[in-house]
């Protein structure tokens, strides 16, 4: 399991995934940098490609 967080999201503090990351049991956390809350609209091509790794 993968878990994406924005590192400047003021909705969900990325503390919330790190504590998710750590009681997921082989879970990997990849971290926008520069991230919103809304990430996944203005990092699209790196969410896909995290995405895409992920299912490979």
């Amino acid at each position: 399991m993968r878990i994406i967080t924005g590192d400047s999201d003021l909705v969900i503090p990325p503390v919330n995934s790190n504590i998710l990351n750590k009681k997921i049991f082989g879970s990997e956390l990849k971290i926008i940098k520069e991230g919103g809350h809304g990430f996944g609209y203005s990092y699209a091509a790196e969410i896909a490609k995290i995405i895409t790794q992920f299912l490979s």
